[in-house]
């Protein structure tokens, strides 16, 4: 999310383009993780930044081909956004939780058409945390001007990431003997 954020922030405004496991987990000649845990993101494309760079609009670009992490309105209309880059996002979520690609289960015309009716992913069994699950779901918004940006995005993963954080409640340790001799736990 973070990375995401970054490029989105960027002047001109960088689209990721493909943003999915695949290419970014997976794969790790894709990634690469810093000394200090940092995850760089790439693979990303450089379509807006070479389209500005010649006075076009940089914000309009063909949509990926990997039609299963696509917004509704990049696969309609075949336009990219930062909201559908931010609606990949909610695939990738989904796509970890999973352990696989979004509609793996369809394929061809029937992906076409339920990608057209803006139809979602089930929620997996092994997502629990129904913030996330929320999120998820407000990257998917239809509307892409109703969809997060990815520096919300980003608060609210730390969010959540800091609210599942367990911290130390009291030791149950025994108390001195009383006296009768015997430990107690008060």
């Amino acid at each position: 999310a973070a990375g995401l954020n970054y490029l989105h922030t960027r002047s001109p405004q960088i689209l990721h383009g493909d943003f999915r496991a695949v290419t970014h987990l997976a794969a790790s000649r894709w990634t690469t993780v810093s000394t200090d845990g940092r995850v760089y993101i790439c693979n990303f494309d450089f379509q807006p930044l070479q389209r500005h760079n010649l006075g076009m609009d940089s914000s309009l670009y063909l949509a990926p081909t990997t039609r299963r992490w696509l917004s509704p309105e990049a696969a309609n209309l075949a336009i990219h956004t930062a909201e559908s880059d931010v609606y990949s996002f909610g695939c990738f979520m989904w796509e970890l939780y999973a352990g696989r690609p979004p509609f793996s289960n369809i394929s061809g015309g029937e992906l076409e058409i339920t990608l057209r009716h803006g139809e979602r992913p089930k929620r997996p069994t092994s997502l629990v945390n129904d913030d996330l699950w929320d999120l998820i779901w407000m990257c998917w918004s239809r509307g892409p001007r109703r969809r997060p940006t990815m520096a919300r995005v980003h608060d609210r993963l730390r969010a959540i990431g800091e609210a599942r954080t367990v911290t130390p409640g009291p030791l149950d340790v025994p108390s001195p003997p009383g006296p009768s001799g015997t430990l107690s736990t008060a």
